[in-house]
């Protein structure tokens, strides 16, 4: 605790405004810390999801003559992890469609998800650097979305489960 001598400097004259003035500028760097926090942890929420869609996408590839082993896998995934089936489907999209992990400290994985609702890769990436420009909120991204789209802003779950062909020939 301050002694007596101490919190009574603080009421002399010109004190107080020294402190007023030290007290904003701490408070600055406590939010600015805040802020580099949050984009931080929205940085590493997105390489997860692509690292984790990567993964997947790799077993699945390695079973991909096997039918309905990409619906199953992550089905029993969601279960074991804790996680959603439909989430995992979205990581494996991630992956899909950004052959490289997404880096922009500016979308968080809210953006990354309504990205994938557009199937045009170059559209997608017209958006996401509008997105990034523009310093759009998840909502105002999925708006622009239906915009060009003029359809849902999300997948249906029919559009993101996997579909494998049948291959064709003599069966066993």
């Amino acid at each position: 605790m301050p002694s007596n001598k101490q919190a009574t400097s603080l009421t002399v004259k010109g004190a107080a405004s020294d402190y007023a003035a030290l007290k904003s500028r701490v408070e600055i760097l406590i939010r600015k810390g805040r802020e580099r926090a949050k984009t931080a942890v929205e940085g590493e929420k997105v390489r997860t999801a692509w690292e984790v869609g990567r993964e997947i996408e790799t077993d699945i590839l390695k079973h991909e003559g096997r039918a309905a082993y990409g619906d199953r896998v992550i089905r029993r995934l969601a279960a074991d992890l804790g996680f959603s089936a439909r989430e995992l489907h979205y990581m494996v999209e991630l992956a899909r469609a950004y052959a490289i992990v997404p880096t922009s400290a500016q979308l968080t994985w809210g953006h990354y998800r309504e990205l994938l609702a557009v199937n045009d890769a170059a559209t997608r990436k017209q958006l996401t650097d509008q997105a990034i420009e523009s310093h759009w909120s998840v909502r105002e991204l999925r708006s622009e979305i239906r915009k060009l789209t003029g359809g849902p802003k999300r997948h249906s779950r029919k559009e993101i489960s996997f579909r494998f062909l049948p291959k064709r020939g003599v069966l066993n």
